[in-house]
C-alpha cells in the first residue's frame, strides 16, 4: 500500500497526468470520434448498437480476480467519465505508469464508455427516442439499457462505477464553493435483499479508497443525496449485489470545461483501483457505516454561476433596479460547443451564493423581450467606459 500512498501524492502521478493531456478527448466527444479510438484498441469489442444504429462499444483489461465494471454518458451530454475512461484505458493500453500497471494480475476493469451515443451526438441528456436511460433500469424499453442491463450481467462485477455529470448548481453545504466531485453508494431494497451485502462491499470499497487520498482532494468533494430511486440503475445493480457506487463530476471555480474535475474523478478512480484489495478482505462490518464518505458535505443546490446585484433593468424607457441570477449553459452549434447566458432567477437574491457576483451592473431589455427567467444572452461581456459591467445582446 505505501507505494501507492506515495505515487498518489507526491509528483509521480502529476508526471502521469502531464502526460495524458495530451490525449484528453475533450468536452465534445462524438461517438464516430470514440468508436475510431476502440476501434483501434486491443481492448475492446462491440457489444451491440444504440436505437440509431450508433455502435457500443467496451473495453476489457486486467486478469485478476477482483472485477471491477464502469459505464458512462448514459446522459448524452455527461462526458466528464468518458474522458476519465478513456485516459485510464492509455494507460493500461500504454502501459504508462508502473504502480497502475501492477494492477493487472489483480483485477479484471470492464468499461463502457458511451451508452447513449445518440444523446451524445446531439448533446442531449436523452436518447434517440427521449427516454431517459437512467430511468429505465426496470422496464428497459431501450436497446441501451437493454445492452447495459446484459453488460451488467455477463461481468457480475464485484463493484460498479456509475459515471454522470452534475449540474453547476451543486455546491458544498452551504458554502459557495462548487462541488467538483460528489459521491454517492445507492440504497438497496432492504438489508434482506441481496443487495445489502453488496451495498456494504461498496462502502466498505470507498472507505478503504479514502486512505489514498489526500484531504486537498476530499476538500473538493461532497456526498450526494442517497434517497432510494427505484427505477435508475444504481440501484438496479445494487439490489443485485453489485456494489454500485454513483461518482458525479461537477464544477468548480469556473472551470466549466471540467478540466480540473476530471482530474479529480480520474486520481479517486484510481484510489478506488488501488483499494480493491483491501476492499475484498477487510470484514464487511468494519466500515459498514462509511464514516469517511458520510463525513463529507452535503451536496446541495442552489449556487449560481453569476449573480448581478442592485442591476440596472432597462425597457421601454423605465429603470428597474433587481438581482439577477445566471447560469452558463452549453449549446452544441455543428461539431462545436458554445456558451450562453441563461437567467434563471430575477427578484432579491439578497441570501444568494455564486462562483462570480457584480454590482450595480447595467441591463438592457429589447422589445421583443421579456425579463423573465429563460431570458438568454450571448457570452461575451462588454464594459463600457464608465467601469459597470454591461450585458449586451
Amino acid at each position: 500500500m505505501s507505494e501507492y500512498l506515495k505515487f498518489m501524492n507526491d509528483q509521480s502521478f502529476e508526471a502521469l497526468w502531464h502526460s495524458l493531456r495530451p490525449r484528453d478527448l475533450g468536452r465534445f466527444i462524438t461517438p464516430d470520434i470514440l468508436s475510431n479510438n476502440l476501434m483501434n484498441s486491443a481492448l475492446s469489442h462491440s457489444i451491440g448498437s444504440s436505437e440509431e444504429g450508433r455502435p457500443l462499444r467496451m473495453w476489457k483489461w486486467g486478469n485478476g480476480p477482483v472485477r471491477i465494471a464502469a459505464w458512462s454518458q448514459m446522459h448524452g451530454n455527461e462526458s466528464t467519465g468518458t474522458r476519465a475512461l478513456e485516459l485510464l484505458r492509455s494507460v493500461f493500453e500504454d502501459q504508462l505508469d508502473v504502480n497502475i500497471c501492477k494492477l493487472e494480475s489483480r483485477i479484471s476493469f470492464f468499461a463502457l464508455p458511451m451508452i447513449n451515443p445518440d444523446g451524445a451526438r446531439l448533446w442531449t441528456r436523452r436518447n434517440a427516442f427521449g427516454v431517459d436511460i437512467n430511468r429505465d433500469a426496470l422496464a428497459q424499453q431501450s436497446a441501451e439499457a437493454r445492452l447495459l442491463s446484459r453488460f451488467l450481467s455477463d461481468v457480475n462485477p464485484h463493484l460498479c462505477l456509475n459515471l454522470h455529470d452534475q449540474r453547476s448548481l451543486f455546491r458544498r453545504g452551504d458554502t459557495a464553493q462548487g462541488s467538483e466531485l460528489s459521491i454517492a453508494v445507492p440504497q438497496c431494497t432492504s438489508i434482506d435483499s441481496p443487495g445489502f451485502e453488496g451495498r456494504a462491499r461498496a462502502i466498505q470499497w470507498v472507505e478503504q479508497s479514502f486512505t489514498y487520498v489526500n484531504s486537498s482532494m476530499s476538500n473538493r468533494m461532497s456526498r450526494f443525496d442517497e434517497a432510494y430511486y427505484p427505477r435508475a440503475f444504481g440501484e438496479w445493480a445494487q439490489n443485485k449485489g453489485l456494489g454500485a457506487v454513483l461518482l458525479e463530476s461537477g464544477v468548480g471555480a469556473l472551470d466549466f470545461d471540467r478540466h480540473e474535475s476530471l482530474k479529480l474523478l480520474f486520481k479517486w478512480m484510481l484510489a478506488m483501483l488501488f483499494a480493491s484489495e483491501g476492499a475484498m478482505q477487510s470484514p464487511l462490518q468494519e466500515f459498514s457505516l462509511g464514516t469517511s464518505r458520510l463525513a463529507l458535505p452535503e451536496n446541495r443546490e442552489g449556487l449560481f454561476d453569476r449573480l448581478d446585484r442592485s442591476a440596472r433593468i432597462e425597457f421601454s424607457g423605465r429603470v428597474f433596479v433587481t438581482d439577477l441570477g445566471w447560469r452558463r449553459t452549453e449549446r452544441l452549434k455543428g461539431d462545436s460547443l458554445y456558451w450562453e447566458w441563461e437567467l434563471e432567477e430575477v427578484g432579491d437574491l439578497a441570501h444568494a451564493v455564486a462562483r462570480e457576483l457584480f454590482e450595480d451592473t447595467h441591463f438592457q431589455i429589447y422589445d421583443h423581450e421579456r425579463l423573465h427567467p429563460g431570458l438568454r444572452r450571448s457570452f461575451d461581456w462588454n464594459v463600457p467606459s464608465d467601469g459597470r459591467d454591461s450585458m449586451e445582446k
